[in-house]
């Protein structure tokens, strides 16, 4: 069977469409922005349900779904569950995008909550250099604090003050001082 669907299945002859594709992740991110952790893994499951049997060309859905059953699992302290998630998802990934860095700082992240803190740096690593060219310095500044965490944990306090204080920086520059949130 193809990736991402089961075995035996192929494709339906009615696609089913976009917009009820991004409806159903929206009811799940919803759920997860309320802490509503089992009801958006079910959520997350039923977009993966629905993409059983369509087209190829919804790898996106794909790989947003996954990543997001990876953060729930990382928060709900099932690492080695968020680490074989967000892996089905970097799976679905086929060019660069910001998808792409949504999927590798969940990896990254992972990484850091099962305690693989030199392959949680190399991932940060790798998505810093691909918001080198995204100009989005919040997000920049998210992932250099979580490097700073790695390299705390790892005992590299030199580099974690340094990338505390880059993180820093990139939140002033957004405009993040003086108390601004």
């Amino acid at each position: 069977a193809a990736a991402g669907r089961p075995a035996g299945s192929t494709p339906s002859a009615q696609p089913v469409p976009r917009s009820f594709l991004e409806l159903k992740l929206s009811l799940a991110g919803t759920l997860e922005s309320a802490g509503r952790w089992d009801e958006a893994l079910d959520a997350y499951d039923a977009v993966l349900e629905a993409l059983a049997g369509q087209p190829e060309n919804r790898f996106e859905f794909l790989a947003k779904a996954w990543s997001r059953k990876a953060a729930i699992s990382l928060w709900k302290g099932r690492s080695e569950d968020a680490l074989r998630f967000v892996k089905k998802g970097m799976s679905f990934i086929r060019e660069p995008s910001a998808l792409e860095i949504e999927v590798r700082t969940v990896l990254a992240s992972c990484h850091l909550g099962s305690g693989d803190l030199a392959t949680a740096v190399v991932e940060y690593e790798a998505v810093l250099s691909r918001l080198a060219d995204a100009d989005d310095l919040v997000k920049e500044g998210q992932v250099l604090s979580n490097l700073a965490i790695a390299h705390a944990a790892a005992g590299e306090l030199s580099q974690a003050e340094g990338r505390y204080l880059e993180a820093i920086e990139a939140h002033a520059k957004a405009g993040y001082a003086k108390g601004q949130s």
